[in-house]
């Protein structure tokens, strides 16, 4: 609603609520003046009666007696007249019945009339008779307030009427009044308000020039008007100069970005050309490479390679720099070349490899232990058909052999940590089939939406299912199968892998180099096999199987250090204390070997803290 019919309606009902607040005054002040005047008049009308009915009743003289009472009831603010004699009897009662107009002798009706006159009436007034010092008896007197209320209402209704025409009147005048001096220039203010709002022009003005306050107002809003639009010339200078300052900032950062972006391109291309393909891997009639590498950013720190180390020798390396980008492609750069250097010599051990390499990186990035790199590295000998590898706390590889699968992995700290940091390696026996899987944890650590992982025994059972399937068919079931169970998540981390494929026994003669002719059983080498199928069982839960194959082993080797450690951790696992220290100090008394020394002190400490191994390499 607007002001103007708000204010019509507020002094509407203002001067209303006055004029009824007077009625309401004068009709409680006249009718109190007319209860007064017939309280004056009753006791005149009582005085008349008592001089005058004294002798009539004295003589019984009743016709003069009815004829007084007539004579009083004919105010009708009377409505009866009664006398009773000295023994409290009716004698004479004339009044009006129902309000009547017709003055009635009510001695002999029905005495509920007379009780109705009694009790109906609104002003009641008794005296004693008294002739010549004699009591007759007592005058009583009802009078009504009919009249009263008549007069009242009558008064009341002129004084509403006459208040009706007042109020209208200045209700007008007010109204014509505050139209003028409030309504319309408020309606004027607001107008160039909305017109300022709406259509953004600072340059309207209010008009209204009054001395009261609504023209200090619109005087005041006028200047801040002018404030605002100063300011605003002021501001859209100051836009337009920041404007062009930031087109230029953007052309020059948008050059840089070019500049990046052909920089991350070509460093893209480096590092892809660092990684080996279809094109590069060495060409073996015994060998099969294939491999996959996709960097979560334009590049990333994963890498692969397969080095030749001479003519029938070949490494194969899968590392993973922490992190990601720029920083991270440099170390996997650093990391191929250190590779590719030390591994060059033949016969040299992997764990030689990788001391060296960790060397070459920790003096590279100093104190920088945001970066370092967990690396599987191994060593495939045709000559021997040995597969040797050590493993840089990364991912164990995988070897399946027909229904087997073997778990690669050796206790090995990260590489560019610690400096002189110890590596180890262990060997195996290559047959004709064999396939060598090389991961990084971004394949089996990728989640689902359920925050599940995809793990490496999901791994493990894919490469077992499609074992008899050329490895580039491998590859695309598990880039299939990883699609399928992250669903639509965004890889967060750069994915590898690399198979390798041990074809067949015999060497090429004209790849024959270091061919010695000898083929590798030697009884060292049949327990490495052996305890590399021991641990694989247990690190899949199958103890009782592993510690058949471990007691077996014990039974005819007994003084080997890694079958006696290995027996005594499966024992510990299945919670034989005693025959797991028994073990191991039968063959501290034989060897007096100081490391199985600080093995047994550790494991006692295990037992006496009742300790969960959570895994057969914590000790």
């Amino acid at each position: 609603m607007k002001i103007g019919p708000k204010l019509i309606l507020t002094i509407f009902i203002v001067v209303t609520l006055g004029s009824l607040g007077q009625v309401a005054y004068r009709f409680i002040v006249d009718r109190n003046q007319l209860e007064l005047e017939l309280q004056l008049q009753a006791e005149n009308t009582l005085k008349r009666l008592l001089n005058g009915l004294a002798q009539p009743v004295w003589n019984f003289d009743d016709k003069m007696i009815e004829t007084i009472m007539r004579l009083e009831l004919a105010d009708f603010n009377l409505q009866g007249i009664e006398f009773q004699n000295n023994f409290g009897e009716l004698k004479h009662f004339y009044g009006r019945r129902n309000n009547s107009t017709q003055i009635q002798n009510l001695v002999l009706t029905d005495p509920s009339v007379r009780d109705g006159i009694r009790n109906n009436a609104y002003l009641t007034l008794q005296e004693k008779l008294m002739y010549q010092e004699n009591e007759l008896g007592r005058v009583f007197l009802y009078f009504t307030n009919d009249i009263i209320a008549r007069k009242t209402w009558n008064q009341a209704f002129s004084l509403i009427f006459q208040s009706l025409i007042v109020s209208l009147v200045l209700m007008l005048i007010l109204w014509y009044t505050l139209q003028k001096i409030i309504v319309e220039p408020i309606i004027e203010l607001t107008t160039v308000v909305l017109k300022i709002f709406n259509n953004g022009d600072l340059t309207i003005r209010s008009p209204i020039r009054s001395k009261d306050e609504i023209g200090i107002l619109s005087k005041q809003y006028n200047k801040m008007l002018d404030i605002i639009e100063s300011h605003t010339k002021d501001l859209e200078k100051k836009v337009e100069e920041r404007t062009k300052d930031l087109a230029d900032a953007n052309a020059i950062l948008k050059q840089q970005k070019e500049e990046i972006d052909r920089n991350l391109q070509m460093a893209q291309k480096i590092q892809l050309n660092l990684i080996p393909n279809e094109k590069t891997y060495p060409v073996r009639s015994e060998l099969k490479f294939n491999g996959l590498y996709k960097a979560m950013d334009a590049i990333g720190g994963d890498i692969f390679d397969v080095i030749r180390c001479g003519r029938n020798s070949y490494g194969i390396l899968m590392a993973d720099v922490s992190g990601h980008g720029i920083p991270a492609a440099l170390v996997t750069a650093m990391a191929k070349v250190s590779f590719n250097t030390h591994a060059q010599q033949y016969g040299v051990r992997t764990s030689e490899v990788c001391s060296k390499v960790n060397k070459d990186i920790t003096r590279l990035l100093g104190n920088d232990f945001s970066h370092y790199l967990t690396a599987f590295f191994g060593i495939i000998d045709l000559e021997q058909k040995i597969f040797s590898w050590t493993n840089c706390g990364h991912h164990p590889a995988i070897l399946i052999r027909e229904n087997t699968v073997l778990s690669l992995g050796t206790p090995g700290p990260f590489i560019g940590f610690i400096e002189n940091a110890v590596f180890n390696d262990e060997s195996i026996e290559l047959k004709e089939s064999d396939r060598i899987v090389l991961f990084t944890d971004g394949i089996v650590e990728a989640k689902n939406s359920a925050g599940e992982l995809y793990d490496t025994p999901r791994l493990i059972n894919l490469c077992r299912t499609h074992y008899n399937k050329p490895s580039q068919i491998l590859i695309q079931h598990i880039l299939e199968d990883l699609k399928s169970f992250c669903g639509e998540l965004k890889a967060d981390d750069d994915r590898a892998v690399l198979i390798v494929d041990y074809l067949r026994d015999e060497v090429s003669s004209h790849d024959l180099d270091f061919q010695s002719g000898k083929i590798f059983k030697s009884e060292k080498k049949e327990i490495r096999v052996h305890l590399q199928e021991a641990v694989l069982l247990a690190r899949q839960g199958h103890f009782p199987e592993a510690l058949n194959l471990l007691e077996e082993l014990y039974e005819h080797h007994h003084n080997n250090i890694k079958v006696v450690t290995n027996l005594s951790l499966i024992l510990y696992k299945t919670g034989q204390y005693e025959r797991a220290l028994m073990i191991l100090k039968k063959a501290y008394e034989e060897n007096k070997n100081a490391d199985l020394n600080n093995f047994i002190k550790r494991m006692q400490d295990k037992i006496n803290s009742r300790e969960k191994l959570d895994d057969i390499s914590d000790l």
